[in-house]
């Protein structure tokens, strides 16, 4: 008899609960916390609403979380963090001549001189894009969502 020891794994899964993500990301739950009551994460499944309900969090909710991780170890705000991670979609992102690979960030000055909030511009782009601050630009970084998207798989598999 051929015995197939395949290890158990949740690639297969859906929907993911604050629980899962603390181990697939090895994120501390006190830290997953104030991201969703600061609203910088947010489940796109659904949000716990009351006691006993669950935030469920889809596969594209992780890399939106993976890279939130990232921006936030850059040294970049929660808020912005938050605004500049949620504004994406993975669903394209991919290694392919066709995929989309990376995202384009500006801050411009305008809005860093209001205090009712920032504002980012982001395009995704199939070539790491060029570049080129004008007279409201303060900084611009592009961020190439491959490798994450990639590591949240590889973990997923794990």
């Amino acid at each position: 008899m051929i015995c197939c020891n395949v290890p158990h794994s949740i690639t297969m899964k859906d929907e993911f609960t604050t629980f899962d993500i603390e181990k697939i990301l090895e994120i501390k739950r006190n830290c997953i916390q104030p991201w969703l009551d600061g609203g910088f994460v947010i489940p796109s499944i659904q949000k716990a609403t009351r006691r006993g309900t669950k935030n469920l969090f889809s596969r594209d909710d992780l890399y939106k979380i993976r890279l939130f991780q990232l921006l936030l170890d850059s040294g970049i705000s929660r808020k912005e963090s938050g605004m500049y991670s949620n504004g994406l979609t993975f669903k394209n992102i991919g290694h392919g001549a066709d995929d989309f690979k990376y995202a384009l960030y500006v801050r411009h000055k305008i809005n860093i001189e209001r205090e009712s909030g920032m504002w980012a511009s982001s395009r995704l782009s199939k070539e790491a894009p060029k570049i080129v601050l004008g007279e409201h630009d303060v900084y611009a970084f592009v961020v190439n969502l491959v490798p994450i998207k990639d590591e949240v798989d590889r973990l997923l598999m794990e």
